[in-house]
């Protein structure tokens, strides 16, 4: 949910634009995949992406599927894309 609530909190308010939200959201039997995408405004000012909020997500990420997820950020000059990867557990047969 944080990357869905991120999507619309910064979401580009282009009077003439195009002002977007993408939401992907796939799963098979090795991996849940979902892609966040939102248009941004253009700063002049570029700070580092992520906020208090994403850190939270990655420390919450760590402790839900420690070494089982990637959490890649892209932060592109009108578009800021989310992408994360949880693999599933192996099952162990008895």
């Amino acid at each position: 949910m944080p990357l869905v609530e991120n999507a619309f909190k910064y979401l580009s308010h282009f009077p003439e634009g195009n002002n977007r939200v993408s939401i992907h959201i796939s799963n098979d039997d090795q991996s849940l995949e979902a892609t966040v995408k939102n248009t941004k405004e253009i700063r002049i000012e570029k700070k580092e992406a992520g906020g208090i909020g994403l850190r939270n997500l990655r420390r919450r990420l760590e402790l839900q599927y420690p070494n089982r997820h990637e959490l890649e950020i892209n932060d592109g000059k009108t578009e800021f894309e989310v992408i994360l990867r949880i693999r599933n557990q192996l099952k162990i047969e008895k």
